[in-house]
């Protein structure tokens, strides 16, 4: 049931389950944590478990792991997190647990669940506690290692994705990005042109919007393009992360003209809280292997971790994240250690690659061939398609221009010098702008 590197880590929590009684075990979605889970149950089927994690998902994928290796789950006890929270202390006290299993335990530091896994944690004084997750930090939460916090630091594993990667557990996916709201952006910052009282800078932005309208129509960026041309498989399985219910459906609408150059037969699905068919649909969308048409799985909120299946040809990211967390949970639903050996396409239509904190974690994947003092038989060559860098600029640019632009300074400090013959002090100011002190950083 183990693949090798499971191997050796089940081996460690063994063997530091005979000295203490918790132990984490870190590593990338994909590379199997839901069968560490399983084989503890198979050697200690005379024990009671409690599996706690965040979704009934995951319990659906361990349950599918049990059948299909003969594993009895007579003496588990499933609860998500949101039920764990729900319950008062005298209920969580009649819980008994030999194991008890924290799946995805980088949610425990949640305000809102905390409390259950403290108080169920106290129930249980003397059981061995597991933890699994890819991703221990809460980048959005003061930096929290929950791994320290829970396990104090003890490891079975932890291992990252760039080294999941170099190690060929895990395969390394294209990476596509994109930006398709260039008209929203673009008449944001004509509204914004218009509103500002200083002619000479609503000339500036004049200029600078006309000529990313230019750049934007002489570059190639249709969407359905793109998918044209990196779509490998055109009847394969893409799973869609919408920010919201009601992005989720316009997009849904949509996405038969995005796809139109790839393939006209869609079957699309979708799961999120407020569906109460998304269990059947998620089922559906797992079971679909119609051999003519493109399958398409639209969620929000419900698939960001420990869900992962072995034959996902990529993901489609239309939900925006500053957090590293949800940028590599979606991420890691088309990773999966399988003998398919196929490189799953990241889509990153919302531009999540050089947002907030993740472009530079991301970045350790491209330098993994490049590991000082390591030597390896293969070279990593990091696939990434960027197609609107120089418009995203001219974006940048504009932003920038309405605090403080050099054109606008430079014809300012042109105007003053004619008028007082000499430069301005450090302190002087001109038509309301800090002259002085514009010329003082050059």
């Amino acid at each position: 049931m183990l693949h090798s590197h499971n191997r050796e880590t089940y081996e460690n929590i063994c063997e530091l389950f005979k000295t203490t009684s918790r132990v984490a075990a870190v590593q990338p979605t994909g590379t199997g944590k839901s069968y560490l889970i399983m084989q503890l149950v198979k050697d200690n089927h005379e024990c009671r478990f409690v599996i706690c994690s965040p979704s009934n998902y995951i319990f659906s994928q361990l349950t599918d792991v049990a059948l299909q290796n003969g594993i009895s789950l007579a003496n588990v006890t499933f609860m998500t997190y949101m039920k764990l929270s729900q319950l008062d202390e005298s209920e969580i006290a009649q819980i008994t647990a030999d194991y008890c299993v924290l799946d995805e335990f980088h949610r425990c530091g949640s305000p809102e669940w905390q409390r259950g896994v403290q108080t169920l944690l106290s129930a249980v004084p003397n059981a061995k506690i597991l933890g699994t997750t890819a991703t221990p930090i809460r980048y959005l939460d003061s930096g929290r290692n929950m791994a320290e916090e829970l396990f104090g630091n003890v490891y079975a594993v932890n291992m990252s994705l760039a080294e999941a990667i170099r190690e060929h557990i895990l395969p390394l996916p294209v990476y596509v990005t994109s930006w398709y709201s260039f008209k929203g952006d673009i008449e944001q910052l004509e509204a914004k042109a218009e509103q500002t009282g200083n002619p000479r800078l609503k000339q500036v932005l004049a200029g600078k919007i006309a000529q990313a309208k230019r750049m934007i129509a002489e570059l190639d960026v249709g969407i359905d393009r793109i998918f044209e041309k990196h779509i490998p498989d055109r009847t394969g399985k893409y799973i869609v992360f919408c920010p919201n219910v009601e992005r989720l459906k316009q997009i849904s609408d949509e996405c038969g003209e995005w796809l139109k150059r790839v393939n006209t037969k869609l079957h699309k699905y979708a799961v999120y809280s407020e569906n109460s068919a998304s269990q059947k649909q998620f089922e559906s969308f797992k079971n679909d292997n119609d051999a003519q048409s493109i399958k398409l799985l639209f969620c929000v909120d419900m698939l960001n971790e420990g869900v992962h299946f072995d034959d996902i040809d990529g993901v489609i990211m239309l939900r925006a994240t500053k957090s590293a967390n949800v940028f590599y949970q979606q991420l890691g639903r088309a990773l999966a250690c399988s003998e398919k050996n196929k490189r799953p396409v990241i889509f990153d239509i919302v531009n999540n690659f050089e947002t907030g904190d993740t472009a530079q974690q991301y970045a350790s994947i491209m330098e993994i061939a490049r590991t000082s003092g390591e030597v390896y038989d293969y070279e990593i060559e990091f696939e990434l398609y960027d197609y609107v860098r120089d418009i995203r600029d001219i974006l940048s640019e504009l932003n920038d221009t309405f605090s403080n632009s050099w054109e606008l300074n430079f014809e300012l400090l042109k105007e003053y010098v004619n008028k007082y013959g000499k430069f301005p002090e450090t302190s002087a100011s001109y038509e309301g702008v800090l002259i002085g002190k514009w010329c003082a950083s050059l």
